[in-house]
């Protein structure tokens, strides 16, 4: 990630958290086959490169569950209201 695409992330957006993981994640991936790197630094890059691109899918997942829930109980509450029931 360059200096500029990393002062364009909202660090308190959960989504914008969740695209920086990933494109860290490629960024690893894509310098562990750099012609420099040693078997071990390059092994190093990749187990990284795998733990923030499955720590990335995991925060998505869970990112679009709580969506899920929210969205569940905005419409289960707007259901339940007395004045809605009645007409």
């Amino acid at each position: 990630m360059t200096d500029a695409s990393a002062s364009a992330v909202d660090w308190n957006s959960f989504e914008d958290q969740v695209d920086a993981v990933a494109e860290y994640a490629s960024m690893l991936d894509l310098l562990s086959s750099h012609d420099d790197l040693d078997n071990r630094q390059r092994r190093a890059f990749r187990r990284i490169a795998g733990d923030l691109g499955a720590n990335g899918i995991a925060l998505r997942a869970t990112f679009d569950a709580l969506h899920r829930e929210r969205v569940a109980r905005r419409v289960g509450g707007a259901e339940q209201r007395p004045e809605t029931a009645e007409a």
